[in-house]
């Protein structure tokens, strides 16, 4: 434990550890009940309205389709953190480089740990999406199709895209959405858009502004 603490304690080991502990700091927040990562979408809606084209493009990336946010994010710094620290332990001891050479081999573990933690989370997402795989859907997701949502990201392109809609039963509910054409305009917040179609292998459905007489 003393030598854990003195790793993280190090001046270049400490973007990785707050990295790592904002991670487990959220799903200890989660398991106790203080916030939902999965269920209604609220937070994953937040991270999306705050950095649409980070976000977007993180979830496209890493095949989540319509997995929260929040799960890549933390998936993201956790495994970024870890590895890090590894590296940074491990490499400094071997080959204790000084001067230059120091910041150099610091800024390629940098890098290092970035791709790994997006190919781990890419891993780790794949069997992830099972236990989400109502996330952002209706009983079928079919069902849905034709109802008018409305934008929740900072925009909807043929990349990345967000919207909320409220259920029968009273329920919002955040769904995966992609405008059809990559030469469309992009759909920006708060567009009322129209669920035309539900694209089974990408699990996000086709959107088009909605008109005037779906709104009234």
């Amino acid at each position: 434990m003393t030598e854990l603490l003195d790793s993280l304690g190090q001046p270049h080991n400490w973007l990785y550890a707050v990295s790592a502990c904002v991670a487990v700091g959220i799903w200890l927040v989660s398991l106790l009940g203080l916030v939902d990562l999965h269920t209604d979408g609220h937070l994953a809606a937040d991270l999306h309205a705050e950095a649409p084209g980070l976000w977007g493009h993180l979830g496209e990336a890493v095949g989540f389709g319509a997995l929260p946010a929040s799960v890549v994010l933390t998936l993201l710094l956790f495994s970024f953190g870890c590895t890090g620290i590894a590296l940074n332990d491990w490499l400094l001891a071997w080959l204790q480089p000084t001067g230059g050479w120091r910041y150099a081999l610091l800024g390629a573990n940098f890098g290092v740990a970035g791709a790994v933690a997006v190919g781990l989370t890419r891993a780790l997402g794949r069997p992830l999406r099972h236990l989400f795989r109502d996330y952002g859907q209706a009983a079928k997701a079919g069902d849905l199709v034709g109802r008018v949502a409305r934008v929740s990201s900072g925009q909807v392109s043929g990349q990345h895209g967000q919207a909320t809609l409220t259920l029968a039963d009273g329920t919002t509910v955040e769904v995966a959405v992609r405008v059809p054409a990559p030469g469309v305009a992009p759909l920006q917040y708060g567009t009322p858009v129209l669920l035309v179609d539900f694209d089974e292998d990408r699990n996000v459905y086709w959107v088009q502004p909605a008109g005037p007489e779906l709104l009234a």
